[in-house]
């Protein structure tokens, strides 16, 4: 079995957009992911930036968030192009596939993007989606916590330093893969937890679909384009 770790990162669709944000309130703006075997070593990694169609600009919270600039992303594919592109590369593993991330967000927002701008699956992609594995639950459900436990937190209380920038769509998804071997592995989970576990810190929430109430936030209207009042 090959095992896809996704992580993806995004842009507020702006307010003013009230039509477009009935079904997604974000735009992708990267996809990262890395590929790993059946004994959990990476193989393969695969990263791009996605253009948002509603936004001429990374706003400057997403940028102080992800590192992510307008320059960055201006000369990227479109979110139908990278999708294409991201589910072609899956498609060249061979075998059984799982595709895990933390959380579910980032598939739900690929099929709320996917909705609000006409992009339809094909057999191989529907596939894929259906293989979705929620490790945030997985962590939790082990660990026997009360609360959805953050990227971060888990990798701490794993002893386990992030790699990367958090917030980098490529550098969360090798940390998400770092969890997932101590979590499938019965020797290293046992080793890097033992038998009796008390981590119980709060967690700090780290997955952008997650934790943003996006609704506070106020863009200038003049600096985008595109959606009717």
């Amino acid at each position: 079995m090959v095992h896809i770790v996704v992580d993806l990162e995004m842009n507020a669709i702006p307010a003013r957009c009230q039509k477009e944000r009935q079904y997604a309130k974000m735009e992708i703006i990267q996809i990262g992911a890395v590929a790993l075997n059946d004994k959990y070593e990476e193989i393969d990694s695969y990263s791009t930036y996605v253009k948002p169609q509603y936004d001429d600009k990374v706003e400057e919270f997403y940028t102080h968030l992800t590192g992510i600039t307008t320059k960055m992303i201006s000369d990227a594919p479109d979110f139908k192009t990278a999708i294409d592109d991201f589910f072609l590369w899956i498609e060249h593993f061979e075998g059984e596939i799982e595709v895990v991330s933390w959380s579910m967000s980032d598939r739900q927002q690929i099929f709320q993007e996917a909705r609000l701008k006409e992009y339809s699956f094909d057999t191989f992609e529907s596939y894929v989606l259906d293989q979705w594995t929620d490790l945030q639950l997985e962590f939790d459900r082990l660990e026997f916590m009360d609360h959805r436990t953050s990227l971060a937190d888990a990798c701490s209380a794993a002893g386990l330093s992030m790699e990367g920038k958090l917030h980098n769509g490529l550098d969360d998804a090798r940390n998400t893969a770092h969890l997932l071997h101590i979590l499938r592995d019965d020797d290293l989970y046992e080793k890097t937890f033992g038998k009796v576990y008390s981590y119980q810190e709060k967690s700090r929430p780290t997955t952008i679909g997650d934790v943003i109430d996006f609704s506070q936030f106020h863009f200038d209207e003049d600096k985008k384009r595109g959606c009717n009042e």
